[in-house]
């Protein structure tokens, strides 16, 4: 269970006593962001790892839903910071030429993941290159996050909680 309380200057996570001043707490104690969630069928859209680098920053390594019927995952790594109580990345074309995709869990051959990789990156082209950050706003069961781009609301909004990784979540549409 989430408890929610304001420890200054910024809202904070309670979980197990212990009050959670910066953003990525959670995932320096292992969990993992679930974002767009359904909460009864234990369900992501997105799920996020962030591990700790030794420069304070993170890798995050995100496993995407970006097709369904069938199912296609996009599975990538950039690298994201704190920033006061912001989770921040600056995502650049580079970032996505390492960018694996999946079809019902079989990894896509190089063209067909070539095609879809510059659809992506046409998609992304309003943040790349730019400070992409998030904000976690206290909301229901978890957190609405609130993004800007280079300082400014862009309208981006998900629904996204944080997770133990043998809570069972797992990708919508996965087996």
């Amino acid at each position: 269970m989430w408890y929610f309380l304001l420890c200054l200057p910024t809202l904070a996570v309670v979980t197990a006593g212990a009050c959670m001043a910066g953003p990525l707490d959670l995932a320096r104690q292992g969990y993992l962001e679930c974002g767009s969630y359904d909460a009864a069928a234990k369900t992501c859209v997105e799920i996020a790892k962030y591990v700790p680098r030794a420069d304070g920053r993170f890798d995050l390594i995100s496993q995407q839903v970006i097709g369904t019927n069938p199912q296609i995952v996009m599975v990538y790594k950039v690298v994201a910071f704190e920033d006061g109580n912001q989770i921040c990345a600056k995502y650049e074309l580079v970032d996505f030429d390492t960018t694996e995709f999946f079809r019902e869990n079989n990894k896509l051959g190089a063209d067909e993941a070539s095609r879809i990789r510059n659809l992506v990156r046409e998609g992304m082209y309003a943040v790349m290159g730019k400070i992409s950050c998030l904000t976690l706003r206290a909301e229901g069961d978890g957190f609405m996050a609130e993004y800007t781009t280079d300082g400014i609301a862009d309208g981006r909004k998900t629904k996204t909680k944080w997770v133990k990784p043998d809570e069972g979540y797992r990708l919508v549409g996965s087996k």
